[in-house]
């Protein structure tokens, strides 16, 4: 039962996206991992199917993080999905571009703040 929310929580999420709806697709998948944390496994095929369904709601929230400037969260969900998954290139891809940009907006706000501007 879970499972079936899950998927129309991930298809309907994707739905948003493809309309360019961020803010409403992660609010989707934020709801999608909710669910699986509260889910009851009964063997280790559940075990598996959670572990493969959390895996794509982070990578795809950390999409939309990234797409609404949120470099933080960004990193946040795609650190959670690669302790997954720790060879999946799209996932290691994502995290190098969101931490140069994360550490290319902190060097601004500090250049910024404190005056000095080259």
């Amino acid at each position: 039962m879970y499972f079936q929310i899950v998927r129309v929580e991930h298809v309907e999420g994707n739905g948003l996206i493809k309309k360019e709806e961020y803010k409403g697709a992660a609010r989707r998948y934020t709801r999608g991992i909710r669910l699986l944390e509260d889910v009851e496994l009964r063997n280790d095929q559940d075990e598996k199917q959670q572990k493969h369904l959390v895996f794509k709601l982070y990578l795809n929230r950390s999409y939309c993080f990234i797409k609404v400037h949120m470099p933080k969260k960004a990193c946040l969900d795609l650190q959670k999905a690669l302790e997954m998954q720790p060879y999946n290139a799209k996932a290691l891809y994502r995290m190098g571009e969101e931490e140069t940009n994360y550490h290319r907006v902190y060097r601004l706000e500090s250049t910024v703040s404190s005056g000095h501007f080259s």
